[in-house]
């Protein structure tokens, strides 16, 4: 990758465009956050988001050429349909979130 393009990945990040992806829309203003989302609360609740944004990061941002913002997020949004509805999930019984989800049950553990 080059340098441009690894400074426009750690800005985009840097201002919220890939976390804000992973929850569906931008990231409240600070003083509207919870606490957690900083490491202040429970340990466990940055674990799962870290781990899906290294997972965005590495199965699609890093493998692209975005010269623009605009082309990033339209790249993730298309990417978050993917992982939502088409890529299957070993945590989830090899099942995708959507299939999860709609069936209403609770998430399956995988054996």
């Amino acid at each position: 990758m080059a340098r441009a393009e690894h400074e426009l990945v750690e800005v985009a990040d840097q201002m919220g465009l890939v976390e804000g992806a992973l929850v569906g829309a931008r990231q409240p203003p600070l003083d509207q956050r919870h606490d957690a989302m900083y490491g202040r609360g429970r340990a466990l609740d940055s674990v799962f988001v870290e781990r899906l944004r290294r997972t965005v990061k590495g199965e699609h941002v890093y493998l692209h050429e975005y010269v623009l913002v605009p082309e990033l997020e339209k790249g993730l949004s298309e990417y978050f349909s993917f992982y939502n509805h088409e890529r299957l999930h070993q945590s989830l019984s090899y099942q995708t979130p959507a299939e999860v989800h709609s069936s209403g049950l609770s998430c399956p553990i995988a054996a």
